[in-house]
């Protein structure tokens, strides 16, 4: 028999090693930036905005974030905006730029500034005041109005304005251009009764309320002329509460003649009274002038639909 040749024994493949997957690198996730809330700004505007030729244009701001100040008032401690851009433009009526004025508000929340109505620039004639913030990118902005009037500074006589409050008492000027100064609502020249301030309603134990305004001229005075002093008085409703006025005419502390007004009606009547000879002579210093006005009842009811406001439009003072 032959010999049957032995097989090769067949070679086991050998396997390939597996390659271990190499992880793929997490990518760390990038941010989001975060988006700056928009905040409700709150913008306070207090400024004057009927003046005399020669005068000056005066006006102060406030920033505050509203969420903080709900109820919009001046001297609130906390939420007041610092850094805020600040930007005013005077325009006239044909869109031209008069003046800027450009700022930040400072830590508190405050910016102010001023410029004078020269003649060359401000003729007589209405004007238009746009004020603008910006904090991040939030905006504000609002439109005002300045009227300015032209007095001969060579006539014999001189023209008194209110220029200030010095005793608001419970005083409103939400009928006027609501920038809680009481003065700049009875300033315009010539007279308009359409804004105007009014006293608290006033009845019962609450019988008066008492306002006092600094009025002032920008020129010299020829005292031997009649001073003739000019306001608008009115109470805001019929029936209810008599309201009587007391208006006192002050050369600092020191009374200089003194008007009473009893039942005043609900039109706004022009008073004009002339101070007597002695009572001219008497003022020393007409830089130290105001005129207090005050609303009071002499039976007063307490029931609230009986209760009266007094009412001021105009005040005026020539010499």
């Amino acid at each position: 028999m032959g010999i049957m040749p032995k097989e090769t024994p067949k070679e086991t493949p050998k396997e390939t090693p597996k390659e271990t997957p190499k992880e793929t690198p997490k990518e760390t996730p990038k941010e989001t930036p975060k988006e700056i809330e928009p905040i409700d700004l709150l913008f306070l505007i207090k400024d004057t905005h009927h003046r005399i030729q020669d005068q000056e244009y005066s006006f102060t701001t406030k920033l505050y974030d509203q969420k903080q100040n709900p109820t919009s008032e001046w001297n609130v401690h906390g939420g007041e905006i610092g850094g805020a851009e600040i930007i005013v433009q005077v325009f006239d009526l044909e869109g031209n730029i008069l003046r800027e004025i450009k700022g930040k508000t400072n830590e508190f929340g405050w910016f102010d500034g001023k410029f004078p109505l020269g003649k060359s620039t401000f003729p007589r004639g209405e004007y238009v005041v746009q004020y603008l913030v910006k904090f991040q990118n939030n905006t504000a902005h609002e439109i005002k109005s300045l009227y300015v009037f032209e007095i001969d500074k060579n006539a014999d006589y001189r023209h008194f304005t209110p220029a200030s409050d010095i005793v608001r008492g419970f005083w409103n000027d939400n009928t006027g251009n609501q920038n809680v100064l009481m003065f700049d609502d009875l300033d315009e020249f010539p007279r308009d009764d359409s804004d105007y301030i009014h006293s608290r309603k006033i009845g019962g134990s609450q019988n008066k309320d008492t306002l006092q305004i600094r009025v002032s001229t920008y020129a010299g005075v020829t005292q031997d002329h009649d001073h003739q002093i000019f306001y608008t008085l009115r109470k805001d409703a019929p029936g209810g509460n008599t309201i009587e006025f007391i208006v006192t005419l002050f050369e600092g502390t020191r009374q200089v003649a003194q008007w009473s007004y009893s039942d005043v009606g609900i039109d706004f009547v022009l008073h004009k009274e002339i101070l007597t000879r002695e009572q001219a002579r008497s003022i020393t210093n007409y830089d130290n002038l105001s005129l207090e006005f005050v609303a009071q009842c002499i039976a007063c009811n307490e029931q609230q639909p009986n209760k009266r406001q007094g009412e001021i439009s105009w005040i005026h003072m020539i010499v």
